[in-house]
């Protein structure tokens, strides 16, 4: 299972599709994931007055999955594409991973900020919102990116 290296991934992901065996540390990485994302968010503050900015968020984070998918899809060749799911698993792991990385430590740059600079703070929280799901869309742009470049055959040099 890779976490970090995109190029031993890609490089695994040409040859004959992954067996079973080799998808199932993927499945049930992201499956836990989901799990923890959703089971610990039940533990936060409740509220019970959800505004229209939690909905218009909310509608956001589907279209942008929605699009996301079918984005994906497209970079893998659509209809004619093949080994989709394969690839959407294993790749959107490992960007999945590197994009965390990144977004961990630009928002522990922001929090030092926000700290530093008591006027950034006040607008964080409305702002937030939007960067994540800004995240969320260069997440699908860069496993896009990827996997179009395993569907797209590479011309000679």
């Amino acid at each position: 299972m890779y976490w970090w290296n995109l190029q031993a991934v890609k490089r695994e992901l040409t040859g004959e599709p992954l067996t079973s065996r080799q998808l199932l540390p993927y499945l049930l990485a992201v499956m836990v994931l989901e799990a923890l994302v959703v089971e610990f968010s039940f533990l936060g503050p409740s509220s019970q007055d959800l505004g229209v900015r939690q909905w218009a968020v909310a509608s956001a984070s589907v279209v942008v999955t929605v699009f996301g998918c079918l984005y994906i899809y497209r970079q893998n060749g659509g209809a004619s594409g093949t080994r989709l799911l394969e690839r959407f698993l294993v790749l959107g792991w490992v960007t999945g991973i590197r994009v965390t990385v990144v977004v961990f430590f630009a928002f522990l740059i922001l929090l030092f900020l926000a700290d530093q600079v008591p006027t950034i703070s006040e607008g964080l929280e409305k702002l937030s919102d939007i960067a994540i799901e800004l995240l969320v869309l260069i997440y699908y742009v860069y496993l896009g990116h990827h996997v179009g470049s395993l569907a797209r055959p590479q011309s000679a040099a």
